[in-house]
């Protein structure tokens, strides 16, 4: 099960273009398991898991601005240094912009901008005012 935690965010960044083919990846190489245990009916088509999990993160990454932008192109299978190279800006700065996108999408079931009983919800510029973000960057 893929949870739209730091993990699985980043998972789904790793196997984008695998996923956007509607293929679900190879469980050995992939760091994903199948559990122990009979299959259980699905209703859906094979390839429409993937198709969703990776829409639902464009859909988070979109929310983002230009660090979103960032992101899509690692999505498209750029990886942070041609992304650099490309902009003539270091590649540590091109890192960090991406790993707050990626800690903003990280909010699990319930997105970070939508509001619920117990958050008001948050834009991504309001996010990275209020320093949410730092909290967890010196684990990067």
């Amino acid at each position: 099960m893929i949870r739209f935690d730091r993990e699985g965010v980043e998972w789904l960044v790793q196997y984008a273009q695998t996923l956007k083919e509607g293929i679900w990846p190879d469980n050995v190489s992939s760091g994903y398991t199948a559990l122990p245990g009979g299959k259980r009916a699905n209703h859906r088509a094979p390839f429409e898991n993937p198709c969703l999990l990776i829409a639902e993160l464009e859909i988070r990454v979109k929310r983002c601005g230009i660090d979103g932008f960032l992101v899509e192109e690692k999505i498209a299978g750029k990886d942070e240094e041609e992304i650099a190279r490309e902009r003539h800006l270091d590649i540590d700065y091109i890192r960090r912009r991406i790993n707050k996108v990626l800690y903003y999408c990280a909010s699990g079931s319930r997105p970070r901008w939508q509001s619920t009983w117990k958050r008001k919800g948050l834009t991504y510029q309001d996010w990275l005012k209020g320093r949410h973000w730092r909290r967890n960057e010196n684990k990067i």
